[in-house]
């Protein structure tokens, strides 16, 4: 409803009824029409914009086998590893290539890997060479604890570490 009126005829109503709104709110009441800046600012505001989509899952590049295979991949290898390698190198570097390109041959036992393409065998490497490394450090903490290597090759150590291989991978050519 609009209502006009004159000039002077509605400023006495008005100063009257500001006057009944201060004094309930100096009282602590609150007039329904009330409302701070910060009510009116997030009362008017547009909705949020929806939340950004998740991103892809990433997709398997020719570097890493799939997320759902990798697991296992690294499992076969430290198996491969364990089982076929003789412990007489001290580092991976050590190892020839001929008994390197063995062990990769192995993976295709299980795995259908491209063994041409040079950052698989990189990957398969970088693998390989921790791996190794993990296991040398399994085999030297289990020697000290046995006193002197004799004695450690002479009570072989667990299958967990061992996995099984013969008394011959002790044997070799000395460690380089």
């Amino acid at each position: 409803m609009l209502r006009l009126e004159k000039e002077g005829e509605g400023e006495e109503e008005d100063e009257d009824e500001d006057e009944e709104e201060k004094e309930e709110t100096a009282k602590g009441m609150t007039t329904p029409t009330q409302g701070g800046k910060r009510v009116k600012r997030v009362r008017d505001a547009p909705p949020p914009p929806p939340p950004p989509p998740p991103p892809p899952p990433p997709a398997s590049s020719l570097e890493e086998p799939a997320n759902m295979n990798l697991g296992f991949f690294t499992t076969e290898i430290r198996n491969i590893v364990r089982t076929h390698l003789p412990v007489c190198y001290k580092k991976w570097m050590k190892v020839p290539s001929s008994e390197k390109r063995t062990l990769r041959n192995k993976l295709l036992v299980l795995f259908v890997v491209d063994l041409s393409h040079s950052k698989i065998i990189e990957y398969v490497d970088k693998k390989m060479a921790k791996l190794y490394s993990v296991f040398r450090n399994l085999l030297y903490k289990y020697c000290l604890s046995c006193g002197t290597p004799a004695r450690g090759r002479a009570i072989l150590p667990n299958d967990w570490i061992w996995n099984g291989r013969p008394k011959s991978h002790w044997n070799g050519t000395p460690a380089r």
